[in-house]
């Protein structure tokens, strides 16, 4: 459905938007018609001029405050104010990755590049009597991550996110989404 002016309802949505308290929180708001996706949920455009979209614990409810430029996402836990995305990150560059980095529990991960390889030294901390361990890993850089291959198969991710200066790292070894901060 076209309006007056020939743009359809609901286009103000449309874009990337960033959590004002949260950089990390970033959503993508794109459509295919009359349907939109909010991020991967899909969502309505209600008579009211809101987005809905249904999540497992709740209806969420996406408003357009067109004074700011902003959307009030009412989700289970509360309001969140986002605003537009106009940042330029592109991809993680290979050389965010290099540095030395700490988990909560004092594992560390130290990162040097050796060519076109990486290679990670990850150490357990000591507890009690026992004394820290390090294991070395080499990795490779591709699509935005480094990773560890077993043959064909990733064995371990390393993924960074800018915004929090954070590195993840996923692997069955030491279980999944492990964070760490930089070591400044």
């Amino acid at each position: 459905m076209l309006t007056a002016g020939g743009a359809q309802h609901g286009s103000k949505f449309v874009g990337k938007w960033v959590n004002t308290t949260d950089p990390c929180d970033k959503i993508e708001i794109t459509r295919n018609g009359q349907q939109f996706l909010i991020g991967k949920a899909p969502a309505t455009y209600k008579d009211d001029g809101t987005l809905q979209a249904r999540s497992p614990l709740d209806t969420i409810t996406v408003t357009y405050i067109k004074e700011s430029d902003t959307l009030d996402i009412a989700i289970a836990f509360g309001m969140q104010e986002y605003k537009r995305d106009h940042s330029s990150e592109g991809p993680i560059s290979s050389s965010e990755f290099v540095g030395k980095w700490v988990s909560e529990l004092g594992t560390t991960v130290d990162i040097t590049r050796n060519g076109e390889q990486f290679l990670m030294f990850y150490t357990l901390p000591g507890v009690g009597f026992a004394k820290p361990e390090t294991a070395q890993f080499t990795l490779i850089y591709k699509d935005g991550a480094l990773l560890r291959m077993l043959g064909p198969r990733v064995n371990m991710r390393l993924t960074y996110a800018s915004c929090s200066d954070t590195l993840h790292l996923d692997s069955g070894l030491f279980g999944s989404g492990s964070g760490f901060k930089r070591v400044k």
